[in-house]
């Protein structure tokens, strides 16, 4: 039903859209990219919705639950013609609890390994990661 917006967008003189996905199962991505095209836009890029269960420093189910979210998105990426993922995808988002410095290092080191697979698939499917930094008040 969103998709009805684009002939709005492209008469307000916008080329490109950024479409927000919080859950992978939410959009038919063939029917959005012809109507993308439809009306003379692209998917510019895809912002990714990171709860309390996408946390790539999280619990072992949280971390997979993550990975398993943005290859999901990076799939769909892919049949829109979307070059970028953007979003916080190392964290989700709220999280802002204060850590000894041991445990800081051992979420970075665990942060860095999701982060690894994931941006490997991104390039394996010809897109890239734009890692969105949160601070600790958001």
């Amino acid at each position: 039903e969103s998709t009805k917006l684009f002939k709005d967008f492209k008469s307000w003189g916008f080329d490109s859209v950024e479409i927000a996905l919080e859950d992978i199962s939410h959009i038919d991505s063939k029917f959005v990219k012809a109507e993308l095209e439809k009306n003379g836009l692209v998917c510019g890029s895809l912002c990714g919705a990171f709860g309390p269960d996408r946390d790539l420093r999280g619990t072992p189910d949280d971390q997979a639950r993550s990975i398993d979210y943005v290859k999901g998105c990076i799939d769909h990426m892919v049949v829109l013609g979307c070059p970028v993922l953007a979003g916080p995808v190392y964290s989700a988002v709220g999280r802002a609890d204060a850590v000894p410095d041991k445990e800081k290092k051992a979420q970075w080191k665990l942060v860095t390994k999701n982060l690894k697979k994931i941006c490997k698939y991104a390039e394996k499917k010809g897109v890239i990661i734009a890692m969105e930094p949160l601070n600790r008040f958001e």
